[in-house]
């Protein structure tokens, strides 16, 4: 009787590693037929440009500063950019609480975004960051590589960094320091 019930719960044991195996393995098969696995020529070499739009127009920028490494393949780039206070911009007009748009040039979207905002002082330099809250979700025209932030109430610069952790549908990982200077059309 012992034996019984021993061997019951070796064959109830062993019928479990098949299958865990099994859905392994169909986990495994699933991620290869996805459309977006990793393929060495689709992974870009450096950071797309970035556009910020806002009712009053469009402004792009490229990287100020970013570390790009291509996991598959180990190829590594690197660019230590100027302080992104430091630059003199092309100033976007915003008005102050519209909704102001970033897109990613070549559906290169970043995982993560962070917006921070430095208000100018009105003297020549800006006050500290502070970081706006994260994108705005439920857009009907929104794609992937489009993330929402509310314009800011007064001038400054809004400085964008873009994350893009290693994972295998996009065989990088990347952080990225963007920036645009928003005058408010406030009054």
């Amino acid at each position: 009787m012992k034996s019984e019930k021993t061997c019951a719960a070796n064959r109830s044991s062993c019928g479990r590693i098949p299958a865990a195996f099994l859905l392994i393995l169909t986990l495994l098969l699933s991620c290869i037929s996805c459309d977006k696995l990793f393929i060495p020529g689709d992974v870009p070499d450096g950071p797309s440009a970035l556009t910020l739009s806002s009712e009053a127009g469009e402004r792009t920028a490229e990287a100020l500063s970013y570390y790009w490494v291509k996991t598959k393949t180990d190829v590594k780039s690197e660019k230590e950019g100027p302080d992104p206070l430091s630059i003199e911009y092309d100033p976007l007009i915003v008005q102050p609480g519209e909704p102001i748009r970033f897109t990613f040039a070549d559906n290169n979207a970043p995982w993560i975004v962070n917006v921070a905002f430095c208000q100018a002082d009105g003297e020549g330099g800006f006050l500290d960051r502070v970081m706006l809250s994260k994108p705005e979700s439920g857009d009907e025209d929104a794609h992937d590589d489009v993330f929402l932030f509310t314009a800011p109430d007064e001038d400054g610069v809004l400085i964008v960094e873009a994350l893009w952790p290693a994972w295998v549908n996009t065989g990088i990982k990347a952080e990225v320091t963007y920036a645009f200077y928003v005058w408010s059309a406030k009054g």
